[in-house]
């Protein structure tokens, strides 16, 4: 893992409450209508799809919140009641890449937040999922970039 300071962004969002388990049920429709929203929106992509993950623990019962986010190009008028345009600030993390299969991705944070606690580091209370290149699901192909909030 390496430390980094990743700079502010401005992002196309979609913000809901979810647990682990439901994120399945929504989310390949969630990623479309975020893309779908960049594109009737005349925005532009400036980077990859991210899951923006806060107050999320390993309890999968338990609600949090999760924005959908694609860094985007601003200056453009844009009006949706689901999709938001935010400035996201700075964000210093610990990040690892994770190249393979998501459904191994509860084994990798766990190995991850291990290391962190036995580090003395205190995470914040946020995690990104960067998806540098997605495949699908099971794929080997993927290239996640899994970044835990620090102060």
């Amino acid at each position: 893992m390496e430390t980094k300071l990743i700079p502010s962004k401005n992002y196309l969002c979609y913000t809901t409450q979810t647990t682990l388990n439901k994120l399945h049920e929504f989310a390949d429709q969630a990623v479309d209508g975020v893309y779908e929203a960049v594109a009737k929106g005349g925005l532009k992509a400036v980077g990859p799809m991210e899951f923006i993950y806060f107050d999320c623990s390993n309890d999968r019962d338990k609600e949090f919140t999760l924005e959908i986010a694609l860094p985007v190009e601003t200056g453009m008028e844009f009006k949706s009641e689901i999709h938001k345009i935010k400035k996201i600030e700075n964000f210093k993390c610990l990040s690892h890449t994770h190249n393979g299969d998501l459904l191994n991705l509860p084994g990798i944070y766990q190995q991850l937040f291990e290391k962190v606690y036995k580090s003395g580091i205190k995470p914040t209370n946020q995690v990104r999922e960067v998806y540098k290149s997605f495949s699908g699901m099971e794929s080997n192909d993927n290239i996640t970039e899994i970044q835990i909030g620090i102060n």
